[in-house]
This record gives structure tokens, C-alpha cells and sequence, in this order.
């Protein structure tokens, strides 16, 4: 399991650079956008450690997707079931 979830890392963070062409400066001025984002949306909705507190109780000890979609925005990989099946 523990080996799929670095693979899916690892190819989400490939995608990532390809998007931004392997450019260091393009790639951190993405980094810094995401950061104003999510900064923004904090200010509109509260911290994300408030949004996703219930989440993350909800989630213990199962899928914690929900609590990753919150945090991180829904998956870019579009693929696949997490429940391990």
C-alpha cells in the first residue's frame, strides 16, 4: 500500500512539473499563487484546520479522502478507487 502512495506522489509531482515545464521560477510562482489562494479562501471561510477538523474526525481510523480534498482541492490524478478493492 505504502509503495502505491509514493508511486501516486511521485506521478502527480511529474505531472506537476510538466505542466510548469520543468521551470523552477514558473513552478514557484505557481506555489506562491496556491498560497494566495488558499490564503484568500481562509479569510471568505475560516482556516482549513477549521473546515477540515470534522473531516479528519470523520475519517480516523478509514478513507481519509475527504479530508485531502478539503486541504488540497480535489485530486488531479481523476482516477481510480481508494478503497484499496
Amino acid at each position: 500500500m505504502a509503495d502505491e502512495i509514493m508511486e501516486e506522489v511521485w506521478r502527480i509531482k511529474d505531472e506537476i512539473a510538466r505542466e510548469h515545464g520543468r521551470d523552477l521560477d514558473r513552478l514557484g510562482a505557481y506555489v506562491v499563487r496556491l498560497g494566495c489562494e488558499r490564503e484568500e479562501r481562509e479569510k471568505e471561510h475560516g482556516t482549513a484546520e477549521e473546515e477540515t477538523a470534522g473531516d479528519r474526525r470523520a475519517s480516523e481510523g478509514g478513507d481519509a479522502v475527504m479530508w485531502v480534498d478539503a486541504e488540497f482541492g480535489p485530486r488531479r490524478s481523476g482516477g481510480g478507487d481508494r478503497s484499496g478493492s
